[in-house]
């Protein structure tokens, strides 16, 4: 029975050598972590960099778009009032106009009454 027992604890003494030895990082390995630590870490920064400059970017377009939303706004009201500028010039040059066929119209009767006499 004792046989046995250090069979068994001989076979298990050398089965966690080998579990022990398996699992242990060298430091090689931990080197290798560490460096693709370090070069995820670069990634990640470089990443947030680009994000905030997009950012950045994307802010400046947004405030072009208001400044350009603001200057559309301001040409259509300017737009508007030359229009009806334009609509009253029209409405007072047809005045005119019919003022002026009138007095042309009276004119030419007093001359026509005038060569009668």
């Amino acid at each position: 029975m004792t046989t046995t027992r250090n069979r068994y604890l001989g076979f298990s003494m050398i089965l966690s050598a080998v579990v022990l030895a398996a699992g242990c990082a060298t430091t090689g390995d931990v080197e290798r972590v560490q460096g693709e630590a370090a070069g995820a870490r670069k990634l990640a920064q470089e990443a947030k960099s680009a994000a905030d400059q997009a950012s950045g970017t994307a802010n400046t377009a947004a405030a072009d778009a208001r400044a350009a939303r603001e200057a559309a706004a301001a040409a259509q009201r300017s737009a508007d009032e030359a229009k009806a500028a334009a609509q009253e010039a029209k409405r007072a040059a047809d005045e005119a106009k019919a003022a002026t066929q009138a007095l042309n119209e009276k004119l030419d009767r007093a001359f026509k009454q005038s060569q009668k006499k």
